[in-house]
């Protein structure tokens, strides 16, 4: 029987860059459900012909994740305010982020990203948030947080990056989201129960243990509340991810990727 204090012994700290650099050559829960709802999507994605998701949503979320769940120190070694940026002498405005006298100044700055002060006083309003719900902070007393594991999983090599894990057998999600009154219909959307089995799987083949799986989700406007959700029903989303991973190696072996959208449809009027 595994120790308790074991169950983490296969997993590693990376960079969240590294992290990511690898995911050419192992299967993500995102690319996964890019699979499902578009084979040839992941396909012109993963050879290249179609950019992956970026942006600045995407990089708030990772400064959002960092602060709560890494802490003050790890946040400002990877992020700082424009705060600092320099102010044109003519107008009294900052250089705009197109500008060389900007670019030059977050040159300066070292390998951080550049967030608004808007965005810094957010990250911590979410993190205020999170630590102030009880159950989110009981959840969040012990553990630790991005943990990665790469593992073959229904024969192919994949990797998971965990927002929080602890050794107790409980895995831990941090989500941010506009209104928690539609979160539940955006789990779906986004598929959030898809995404949690994959991780779960994966924890599952890293540890021998099947552990039980939360959502901390937290509001990125007035009043900026959290609610803890306990995820049910993922023995189902993980039969849906098993099969798509089987659709998934014969979408490889047939050199052909759908668009998901073959065939005809009825598109019925409703009065």
């Amino acid at each position: 029987m595994v120790k308790q204090n074991d169950l983490l012994k296969n997993f590693i700290v990376e960079p969240a860059e590294v992290y990511h650099a690898k995911r050419d050559d192992y299967l993500t829960s995102h690319e996964l459900l890019t699979f499902a709802e578009s084979p040839r999507l992941f396909y012109r994605r993963r050879v290249g012909l179609a950019p992956k998701p970026s942006g600045a949503a995407f990089e708030f979320g990772s400064a959002a994740h960092t602060l709560v769940l890494e802490g003050e120190d790890a946040f400002k070694r990877l992020y700082v305010s424009n705060a600092g940026a320099p102010v044109n002498p003519k107008t009294g405005e900052k250089f705009g982020a197109t500008t060389k006298t900007y670019k030059e100044w977050v040159a300066s700055v070292g390998p951080k990203t550049v967030l608004s002060e808007s965005q810094i006083e957010l990250c911590w309003t979410l993190r205020r948030s999170v630590y102030e719900n009880v159950d989110a902070s009981r959840l969040l007393a012990t553990g630790r947080p991005e943990l990665v594991f790469r593992g073959e999983y229904c024969g192919v090599d994949c990797q998971i990056r965990c927002d929080w894990l602890r050794d107790d057998g409980v895995l831990i999600d941090f989500k941010t989201c506009d209104q928690l009154k539609f979160f539940e219909r955006d789990a779906r959307i986004y598929g959030y129960s898809r995404q949690l089995a994959f991780y779960r799987a994966l924890v599952e083949i890293a540890t021998g243990q099947r552990f039980n799986v939360y959502i901390i989700a937290t509001e990125k406007r007035e009043p900026y509340a959290t609610c803890v959700y306990r995820l049910a029903g993922l023995d189902a989303a993980q039969e849906a991810n098993e099969r798509d991973i089987e659709r998934l190696l014969e979408c490889w072996d047939a050199k052909v990727f759908p668009t998901g959208y073959e065939g005809e449809r009825i598109l019925m009027y409703e009065q």
